[in-house]
């Protein structure tokens, strides 16, 4: 399958959602009060966090946080973690997610993404989710940037 065809069957599965401005607003409002802290290991089971570009992680506390006993993953982790140990903290890629912002039913949520990739270049988007039954689906971005 294409990526096209792809992002057709993404824009066909959420062509039947509609944003009015009141969510919209809600939003935009709920977004003054977001959560700014910092993302936990407790919370994010599945990922290695780290505060800063020069940040050292340790291979060790990696794979023990991931829980792989699969040889493939654990030489994949290492390669992973090798490179970006030794990438120079000014180009290191770098993700960073916020916690989410909902509107006021709960029902929609909003959550920025950033890629401060070598400070040269980069993006980000702020994207939106709409929950359908227990699980969050993406509707699409709101709005994205490149710098």
């Amino acid at each position: 399958m294409t990526d096209t065809s792809l992002y057709m069957q993404h824009l066909e599965a959420v062509a039947h959602y509609k944003l009015d401005s009141r969510i919209l607003k809600e939003l935009i409002r709920n977004s003054r009060n977001a959560d700014t802290t910092y993302w936990t290991d407790k919370e994010l089971k599945a990922f290695i966090l780290v505060k800063s570009r020069n940040e050292h992680v340790g291979l060790k506390e990696a794979l023990a946080k991931l829980k792989t006993a699969d040889e493939q993953q654990i030489k994949l982790y290492s390669k992973l973690v090798n490179e970006f140990n030794n990438t120079g903290a000014w180009d290191r890629n770098i993700l960073y997610f916020s916690r989410p912002i909902f509107d006021n039913t709960k029902q929609f949520a909003i959550v920025q993404f950033s890629n401060g990739h070598g400070g040269s270049g980069g993006g980000g988007s702020i994207t939106l989710f709409h929950i359908d039954g227990k699980e969050w689906k993406e509707i699409g971005d709101i709005v994205d940037w490149k710098y």
